[in-house]
């Protein structure tokens, strides 16, 4: 009878050791991934990082669009424009000079007033004019202001006639005689009021008795 009671004691110590390493082993197991749901309070996580990582991409692309190194188009340019400044200069330089030699050049007529009977009023073979070109009117009154000449003349431009000079005029010594140009040996059918000479040119006022016939030369 005693080794019944022992046997059975025994039989549920062995029952109750069984049963407790069965629960323990229970609750270590765990569940499969699909016996989960996932929680809003976890979904609410997710798309707030993932908004997060969004800005943070946003914020580092316009970090890296702020950080973008410009080309160094500038400093070309500035040099462009420095080599133009000195392409610029010499001309300018060049310019000058030109405008300096022309200043230095000199324009010289072969001028004289020859009266009646050979009379020499003027003469200068290298009279200096202003410029490389003079009006015949304006080249006569230059010359009687410089060397105190006494002209008498009337009109301007194409009307301009040339009445005496000194004491000698128009009509003095007969209805054909009076004063007339003569242009590098030639009579030019033009007043002296239009009339141009140029730099290298012989100018001769002449008097005349018969309109010019009586000149030789």
């Amino acid at each position: 009878m005693k080794i019944n009671k022992r046997v059975i004691a025994l039989l549920v110590l062995l029952t109750l050791s069984f049963t407790l390493i069965a629960c323990s082993q229970a609750g270590d197991t765990a569940l499969p991934p699909d016996d989960y749901e996932e929680s809003p309070e976890l979904e609410e996580e997710i798309i707030i990082d993932e908004e997060k990582l969004d800005d943070t991409k946003v914020e580092d692309i316009t970090d890296n669009s702020d950080e973008v190194i410009l080309p160094d188009e500038p400093e070309e340019i500035e040099e462009s424009t420095s080599e133009e400044s000195n392409i610029t200069g010499s001309e300018g330089n060049e310019d000058i000079k030109d405008s300096g030699e022309q200043k230095d050049l000199k324009y010289f007529v072969k001028f004289s007033i020859e009266g009646p009977d050979n009379d020499l009023i003027y003469s200068n073979d290298q009279y200096e004019i202003p410029s490389d070109t003079i009006i015949a009117i304006d080249l006569l009154l230059e010359v009687s202001k410089a060397e105190n000449i006494k002209i008498d003349y009337m009109g301007s431009g194409r009307t301009t006639y040339l009445k005496g000079i000194e004491d000698y005029y128009e009509f003095d010594f007969g209805p054909l005689s009076g004063w007339i140009i003569q242009l590098n040996g030639e009579v030019p059918q033009r007043s002296m009021g239009v009339l141009e000479v140029m730099s290298g040119d012989t100018v001769r006022i002449r008097y005349t008795l018969e309109l010019g016939n009586d000149f030789d030369d």
